[in-house]
């Protein structure tokens, strides 16, 4: 399998505390299946889990926050503080910070002092996501399935974005599901969702083993997805604004 360079590192992380909560996950549910039938009450799967392996849980806490910060142009608070968190405490131990930490970190230090020098200065909490900017949406955490399935059919299929989207709703239809969504919606949909999108579809191919996009395919990532919003870096031949 073909690995891109530059997410290596993160993937191979990525994975690796998968792999780790993986059996820790699978012994929750049964137990949980079995306080249900026994009746009990009260018992509560975080709780529980927290208590297994708190460094992993922890570590597995800060992995999905950084994915959180890489798949939505409004990062959460929330998600910031944790993973600035872990950057103080891994410096502080002397190990080695991920590089995408590193990038995200960097990528909103020029995004303050592009600020300053555009004559749009903005605060330093508001560079790094712990406050909002002005006329910004709320974060939303809905990402439509229809918007992951145009992403695969884009990818997956080496389609255009009007394509992807015929090709999406010819499933839909040969699965007998009934959807009155028009084409402009979902268009529409795409673009408001492509970030998220990118992120789950690229995600979810790499703990199944099998990303290996073609150079067509990271053409059209370049082409719909700007730099900023493929913070992966995947897409190829993409246009200078």
């Amino acid at each position: 399998m073909a690995k891109l360079p530059e997410v290596d590192e993160f993937y191979t992380w990525h994975l690796d505390v998968c792999h780790k909560m993986t059996p820790l996950l699978l012994k929750g549910m049964e137990i949980a299946k079995d306080k249900v039938a026994n009746g009990v009450k009260g018992w509560v799967f975080d709780d529980w889990l927290r208590k297994q392996n708190p460094d992993l849980i922890a570590e597995w806490g800060v992995v999905r926050s950084v994915m959180n910060l890489l798949s939505d142009s409004t990062p959460d608070s929330k998600d910031m503080t944790v993973v600035m968190d872990y950057f103080v405490e891994t410096s502080n131990n002397k190990k080695k910070v991920p590089h995408i930490i590193q990038s995200l970190f960097a990528h909103n230090i020029a995004s303050y002092m592009q600020g300053k020098k555009g004559g749009k200065p903005i605060t330093l909490d508001q560079a790094f996501g712990l406050e909002n900017k002005r006329g910004h949406p709320k974060r939303s955490y809905r990402l439509a399935i229809d918007v992951i399935g145009i992403t695969k059919e884009l990818i997956e299929k080496e389609l255009e974005l009007t394509l992807a989207i015929e090709s999406y709703q010819e499933i839909q239809n040969e699965k007998n599901i009934d959807t009155e969504t028009s084409t402009e919606t979902l268009r529409t949909m795409f673009h408001e969702q492509k970030v998220h999108a990118l992120m789950d579809v690229v995600m979810r191919s790499q703990v199944l083993s099998n990303f290996n996009p073609s150079d067509k395919a990271k053409d059209l990532i370049g082409k719909y997805w700007t730099a900023e919003q493929d913070p992966l870096k995947i897409g190829t031949n993409r246009k200078k604004s």
